[in-house]
């Protein structure tokens, strides 16, 4: 059954004329404003619902914020969702009461898919055409995946500026990117090529499938991989409960001396990048992150001192949104002063992990300490030295961005007075 809903009594009338031409259909038709039909709407009534190029009236009338909730109320109620929406560049009266990102309209749905761009007869520029869903996620290979649950976030402190979704449906896990500049690109790019090569090797899941929609200015990615069991680190930090240090940061280490054998090096090691199952295996997720360059993803971008950041936060069972060298003031309390000095002079030429591993673990000497004051003392200056040394190229850094600042000013500036002229 086909019910469709217009405000117009005379577009309704002509439709049922419509109807009774072609009684073979099971169609109805009913005059009804649609913020009021989807209000009184009874939940599961309808399977799919067709909006097409018609909230953007409503925002107009109501805000588009309004609206963003009158369609997650709809949300609620039926399974799957095709919607046609305007956009805010479209040279009308009503664009300007538009959301600059017409996706805003859609959060509240969990599943969210761009399937075309299509041609209107109101306006030059084509409207992106999306499927919908709170129940499924919907991927060619494998048709409909009911959703036993769905994040935003990855984790509680990951940013908000990207459109990110993230499903796990069974034995699957499902991931979603709606890349918004090159960064998710290109971290959304090494993820797929990473796990065509090493997927179900080393512990890694098997990718599944990945498909990549490019339509006008949107491009989004969709990978379905195995699902890992566990639970996130930073997680169980918060929950209080114990781990194995130790054994966590050498079964990572591991991981990571693998990866640098291939010429591959991790660039956001997390506690909340870290999943550690039952059984106290520990692995990494976000596979993003593993590409071909040597370099943190922050701040001070060197590897070695990313790891013992990570180390500290395993040791102190908690993690820094804002990293800074100075957290690592309390490594030196689980690590005797010779083996610190010698993590704190890795060279980054060379094998880094296989060197840090070599330090730690290789001479088989036990692995958790009570130092003498001297010996902290004694690596107190390899601290302080390293984090003057970071300090340092901030510095630089900080007069290098200020100084491109004033000469972008002086440009504007210029720029201005020739057009004057």
């Amino acid at each position: 059954m086909v019910t469709g809903v217009d405000f117009l009594d005379a577009n309704v009338n002509v439709c049922k004329i419509l109807a009774k031409e072609n009684p073979e259909l099971k169609v109805e038709f009913i005059c009804a404003r649609i913020e009021d039909f989807i209000s009184n709407l009874e939940p599961n009534k309808f399977d799919v619902v067709l909006g097409l190029s018609v909230f953007h009236h409503l925002c107009f009338k109501y805000g588009w914020v309004n609206v963003r909730n009158l369609i997650a109320n709809l949300a609620e109620k039926v399974t799957f969702g095709i919607f046609e929406l305007a956009l805010r560049k479209e040279p009308v009266n009503w664009a300007p009461a538009l959301p600059n990102n017409y996706r805003e309209l859609l959060t509240g749905f969990d599943f969210v898919r761009l399937i075309a761009y299509n041609d209107t007869h109101l306006s030059d520029f084509k409207r992106p055409l999306c499927l919908t869903s709170k129940k499924y996620v919907y991927v060619e290979e494998f048709g409909c995946l009911k959703i036993d649950s769905a994040k935003r976030l990855s984790h509680d402190y990951a940013p908000t500026s990207r459109i990110r979704r993230y499903f796990f449906c069974g034995d699957k896990f499902v991931k979603s990117v709606s890349a918004i500049d090159n960064h998710d690109i290109k971290e959304m790019t090494q993820e797929i090529n990473f796990l065509k090569e090493m997927g179900g090797k080393n512990g890694f899941p098997q990718l599944l499938s990945a498909n990549t929609i490019h339509y006008e200015e949107d491009v989004e990615f969709w990978i379905v991989r195995e699902k890992l069991d566990g639970v996130l680190l930073s997680e169980k930090f918060k929950s209080g409960e114990s781990v194995d240090s130790w054994n966590i940061i050498k079964q990572i280490l591991k991981i990571l001396v693998m990866l640098e054998e291939k010429n591959y090096y991790y660039d956001d090691l997390r506690v909340w990048n870290v999943i550690v199952d039952d059984k106290g295996k520990a692995t990494l997720i976000d596979y993003g992150a593993i590409g071909n360059e040597p370099k943190d993803v922050a701040a001070p971008y060197n590897l070695a001192m990313s790891f013992f950041l990570f180390m500290n936060e395993v040791f102190e069972r908690t993690f820094k949104v804002q990293r800074q060298v100075k957290f690592l003031t309390s490594l030196k309390k689980y690590i005797p002063a010779e083996k610190y000095r010698k993590m704190l002079e890795v060279e980054d030429s060379g094998k880094i992990f296989a060197q840090l591993y070599g330090i730690l673990f290789e001479d088989n000497a036990k692995t958790n300490y009570t130092l003498a004051e001297r010996e902290i003392l004694a690596v107190e200056d390899c601290l302080n030295d390293i984090t003057n040394r970071v300090a340092y190229q901030s510095n630089r850094l900080d007069n290098l961005e200020m100084r491109v600042a004033n000469i972008e000013n002086f440009l504007r500036e210029l720029t201005a007075r020739i057009k004057i002229k």
